[in-house]
């Protein structure tokens, strides 16, 4: 995607980052990899609850600087609950 873009991605957090710079840090993987996020105050404020759901949905801008890619993060959502889907069977 290009610098600006809005995207959304979806996957599991497996990296939460808050030094002491003002914005959060979080790493979602999904099945094709890592996706870095950036988190500035005022989105962390509205979303700190929701933050801490090891599944996101998240809606953001693509920011590309110095070769780097990050998600400005805008709006996040747990992921929802998967009780209804059916469940694999383990054969033994």
């Amino acid at each position: 995607k290009a610098d600006g873009d809005i995207v959304t991605v979806a996957g599991l957090v497996i990296r939460r980052q808050r030094p002491l710079a003002k914005a959060v840090f979080l790493t979602l993987e999904d099945e094709f990899g890592h996706i870095p996020l950036v988190v500035w105050p005022s989105e962390f404020a509205k979303y700190r609850q929701v933050i801490k759901e090891p599944l996101l949905i998240i809606r953001g801008q693509v920011s590309r600087r110095d070769g780097v890619m990050n998600i400005v993060t805008q709006h996040v959502e747990p992921m929802p609950a998967m009780d209804h889907l059916p469940k694999a069977k383990s054969w033994q």
